[in-house]
């Protein structure tokens, strides 16, 4: 039987380690971006992490629950614009997307890796979209109806298609690196440094009211 003295010397349990964590969430971020959901194995992410796979296990049960848990902690934050103004708020928009790309280079090809599984794994959509996209676009939505009452928009184009027309070239721009190694001369190709403002400047042309 303890006693009060031995609960009082009694050492406690190792701390979850924040730092293993982060490791084990990258490492799994990782192996989907490569291998996908159904390849994707508890054994690959723990040797990616260098950790074993029962500190894994303490931590998440089942591999839908670490990939819920990985996908759960990509968050970028990044201002949602609304200046008044379209030509504005669409450049800031479209210099957010690419700066965000650039920081993170693993969040579109987290993204492509996601729709292509979206008939086989439609959970792993879901819960990206809901994390990521899903919010920025209701809030694309309404910035397009602003500039629409503000007469900057022809009032019969729909936001989606105005969406489309912005995340077309940025989407190609993700691509790039993949396409760069069929077109000549790929090694020194790079997109321009005014890429934002020549998005922004070939769209408006084509949604402005006139």
């Amino acid at each position: 039987m303890s006693t009060a003295s031995d609960s009082a010397i009694r050492k406690p349990g190792r701390p979850r380690s924040a730092q293993a964590d982060q490791a084990i969430l990258q490492a799994t971020l990782e192996e989907l971006t490569e291998v996908g959901i159904e390849a994707m194995s508890i054994e690959g992410v723990a040797a990616r992490a260098g950790v074993g796979k029962t500190t894994i296990y303490r931590r998440w049960p089942s591999k839908e629950e670490l990939i819920k848990a990985a996908v759960g902690v990509v968050h970028i934050q990044t201002p949602i614009p609304d200046t008044g103004n379209l030509r504005e708020d669409v450049y800031a928009m479209v210099h957010n997307t690419l700066d965000v790309a650039n920081r993170y280079p693993l969040l579109p090809k987290l993204f492509f890796r996601a729709v292509s599984e979206i008939k086989a794994n439609p959970q792993f959509f879901t819960v990206l979209q809901a994390q990521l996209t899903g919010p920025r676009i209701y809030h694309f939505v309404e910035m397009i109806e602003k500039a629409k009452a503000r007469g900057e928009i022809r009032p019969e184009l729909d936001a989606f298609v105005v969406l489309g027309a912005i995340m077309g070239p940025i989407i190609t721009q993700w691509l790039f690196p993949e396409m760069a190694a069929f077109v000549q001369p790929a090694p020194d190709m790079q997109p321009p440094a005014n890429l934002a403002e020549q998005i922004v400047e070939s769209i408006l042309r084509g949604i402005a009211a006139p």
